[in-house]
């Protein structure tokens, strides 16, 4: 259930009062925070493992709650549910989790370990043995899930040319193109998400469209206040169930989410979409003249704006003191094969 997954979060050292705020349950906004090991913060010992993101799949429609019931509760996507019929019907909410690779194994296992904990209280406050608990909580990677990150002053006009609508009447359409007309200075709250459905079949053109000039608005009210069902109706939550790597066909509508940055994050725009219209949306981004970084660059542009980087800036993580440990090795073997003076 909600307050489940908001307590394993809580136990990991995240916010309450971020994890379960309005904007965030409703999956408007995503939400940032940084995850503990749950297991030592229970001994009150801090251990960082690494800087999260987070995003609760928006509710289901009030007149779809009461049909949409089951049985058990999962963060993130998963394999289904399991039935029983003893335990008590209640809505499923799914939670999205971003970690860095190098701490995915830590992530898991504090999650896991904090899920295991939520269970045993919850067993102890209704006097029943924990073993008799339903599966309440199920943690699964979405290995069929890309994302994008664009980032400078540029990043929406690029993806305005870039992304193809499949439908330009609905709401969601309607604020993309006021984002995309809008000028420079006025952009969408940080983290608040969009949702678009886009035509998969003009992916296969490398043909983008043209920059389009500013529109002059009084005002939008997005600016302001997001608005709540900006990010409802996307079926990429449902997509994305049980995709690999190798991704699957694109065809008909493909639906993506657009995730608005600001200056702490770099500024910028993140794409959340299926790994398998990843390379043709790739391209079309380079024919709207954005440019390829790696890893170093993305570094370098951190550390030239005054950020933290992750797991370069947080040596007192396992992830960070593997990276320093990289390179002072590389360090002292590129020293010792200088000459001597």
């Amino acid at each position: 259930s909600e307050s489940d997954i908001a307590e394993t979060l809580v136990k990991c050292g995240l916010d309450r009062r971020l994890v379960l705020a309005a904007s965030m349950r409703q999956g408007a906004h995503r939400g940032r925070g940084l995850l503990y090991d749950a297991e030592l913060r229970n001994r009150n010992v801090q251990k960082l493992i690494a800087p999260i993101m987070f995003l609760w799949c928006p509710e289901p429609e009030a007149w779809d709650r009461e049909e949409n019931t089951e049985e058990v509760f999962f963060v993130d996507a998963g394999h289904g549910v399991e039935e029983n019929p003893d335990a008590p019907m209640c809505p499923t909410r799914c939670l999205w989790i971003w970690v860095h690779p190098s701490a995915e194994s830590d992530t898991h296992a504090s999650l896991s370990h904090a899920a295991d904990m939520v269970v045993r209280e919850d067993a102890f406050a209704r006097n029943v043995s924990a073993s008799c608990q339903v599966k309440r909580i199920e943690l699964t990677w979405l290995s069929g899930a890309g994302l994008f990150e664009l980032t400078g002053p540029r990043s929406i006009e690029v993806l305005g040319r870039t992304l193809p609508l499949a439908d330009s009447n609905n709401s969601s359409a309607h604020i993309w193109r006021e984002i995309t007309t809008s000028s420079r200075a006025k952009v969408p709250p940080a983290g608040a998400v969009l949702a678009l459905d886009l035509n998969a079949e003009l992916l296969n053109s490398c043909v983008t469209r043209g920059a389009g000039g500013a529109v002059k608005s009084s005002s939008h009210p997005w600016v302001g206040k997001w608005p709540e069902h900006a990010s409802a109706g996307s079926s990429l939550w449902e997509a994305l169930r049980g995709l690999t790597t190798s991704g699957a066909t694109v065809s008909g509508r493909l639906s993506v989410l657009v995730i608005f940055r600001d200056s702490d994050s770099l500024g910028g725009v993140d794409v959340v979409l299926p790994i398998g219209a990843a390379k043709k949306i790739w391209l079309r981004c380079v024919f709207a003249s954005a440019r390829i970084l790696g890893v170093s660059d993305r570094h370098a542009l951190h550390t030239e704006a005054g950020l933290h980087d992750f797991p370069f800036d947080f040596p007192e993580t396992l992830a960070g003191d593997a990276v320093a440990s990289s390179e002072a090795s590389l360090s002292i073997e590129k020293y010792a094969k200088r000459p001597p003076a």
